[in-house]
């Protein structure tokens, strides 16, 4: 049994793989637009020797250095969405691509010290209280013992993504990570009470099969006189 489920989870992670690769592929040839291919080519460049000299981690260890620092200051109710907090940004200027301007940086990579950042204890009460439901709706799904849950399962295993990836990401100022969360907890909301109401319906069908048998009257043949009582 247990080699069995290896198996399985072997074969599971041979199409993920085969899926991860086809999708970085497609999206590197620009199929899936340039956000898309921009994200493709920032994956790869984490693979090339120059990402060892790139020094955008030292950036977002000083975002996260400034941000405790501004939670230290305002614990309770946070400074308010996209405001600054004391680091300067990089950008680009559009003159001269060999120049760049720094201005205040309203934005940080660390999603989750950004929201106890931007909206203080609320913030991250509604984080806390959005993971536990995320995990009791997975123990729940996980229970059920049909090929129907690998959809929901699968939603699931991208918001777990989602989730990762706004550890280091602006996903918290990125409207399409809002779109891909707002998705994936509707269809899996959508999907339990689906399969909640089919299971109510079907013992509904059911109870009503039942209920005239219980009430039908025996037929001639098999009532007893009077006589076959006394005897």
């Amino acid at each position: 049994m247990r080699r069995r489920k290896l198996v399985v989870l072997g074969r599971y992670m041979a199409v993920m793989t085969l899926a991860l690769v086809l999708a970085l592929t497609g999206a590197s040839a620009g199929l899936f637009g340039d956000q898309g291919r921009v994200a493709a080519e920032r994956l790869y460049s984490a693979t090339q020797a120059s990402a060892l000299t790139d020094n955008s981690l030292e950036d977002r260890l000083q975002e996260n250095e400034a941000a405790l620092k501004t939670i230290q200051e305002h614990p309770v109710l946070g400074i308010g969405i996209t405001r600054e907090f004391g680091i300067l940004g990089r950008i680009p200027d559009p003159i001269d691509e060999n120049f760049s301007l720094y201005g205040p940086q309203r934005f940080i990579h660390q999603s989750y010290l950004g929201l106890w950042m931007w909206f203080g204890i609320p913030g991250v009460a509604a984080i806390g209280w959005l993971a536990v439901a995320l995990v009791g709706m997975g123990r729940r799904i996980l229970s059920v013992g049909t090929v129907a849950r690998h959809a929901p399962i699968a939603a699931l295993a991208g918001l777990i993504v989602l989730g990762v990836s706004s550890t280091f990401q602006t996903n918290i100022m990125y409207p399409p990570a809002h779109l891909a969360l707002g998705l994936g907890l509707a269809y899996i909301e959508t999907w339990w009470r689906g399969r909640a109401a089919s299971i109510t319906a079907r013992q509904d069908v059911r109870g009503r099969a039942v209920q005239p048998r219980m009430n039908e009257a025996p037929d001639a043949s098999q009532r007893k006189t009077p006589t076959q009582i006394v005897h």
